[in-house]
């Protein structure tokens, strides 16, 4: 995976894309509610998805203390980070649907061929000719699985409550 193909095939949330810095990419500014920023990171030799889930996130969904982060494995998946791509099939049926022509649908499918290498611009660009539900038309991909996967394992390592503290019996006295 690197940068393009994030950008080719990523959604966060209703998070836009903006513009690139350096080797940067970023979806939200400083002051939206996440930040999500995509760069290649040398140490790892891979390209790492940085989220940064501001307080007004946190406290929309109730993630309170270090006690909650086990909420993010749920809902972060589908809903604020997504991999998929447009499929043909479904965006044809739906433009026929919709009444276009099929001289219009061969325009539609050669504007959204252009904008392929950007999944957020492709879907604007859908939502603009009045598709009303654009997710409609994506095909998930297995990313999305491991993705769910590697969040559920890490949402295990967090407590889910504070842990008691010992007694002075439960102490083992080292010597002293």
């Amino acid at each position: 995976m690197n940068r393009a193909y994030v950008r080719k095939r990523a959604l966060f949330g209703k998070t836009r894309p903006r513009k690139s810095v350096g080797l940067t990419d970023y979806w939200g500014s400083r002051k939206t509610i996440k930040r999500i920023q995509v760069y290649f990171k040398p140490q790892i030799k891979s390209v790492r998805v940085e989220f940064d889930l501001r307080p007004r996130f946190l406290r929309h969904f109730e993630v309170e203390d270090p006690y909650d982060f086990h909420k993010l494995a749920q809902l972060l998946p589908r809903r604020h980070v997504l991999f998929a791509r447009v499929d043909e099939q479904k965006l044809l049926r739906q433009l026929k649907n919709m009444g276009f022509s099929s001289g219009e649908i061969q325009a539609i499918k050669k504007e959204v061929r252009c904008r392929d290498h950007d999944l957020w611009a492709t879907l604007k660009y859908l939502r603009s000719i009045g598709m009303k539900n654009v997710r409609r038309v994506l095909c998930f991909l297995r990313l999305n699985a491991l993705i769910q996967e590697a969040l559920a394992e890490w949402a295990s390592q967090w407590p889910r409550s504070p842990r008691r503290l010992q007694t002075e019996k439960q102490c083992t006295n080292f010597g002293m």
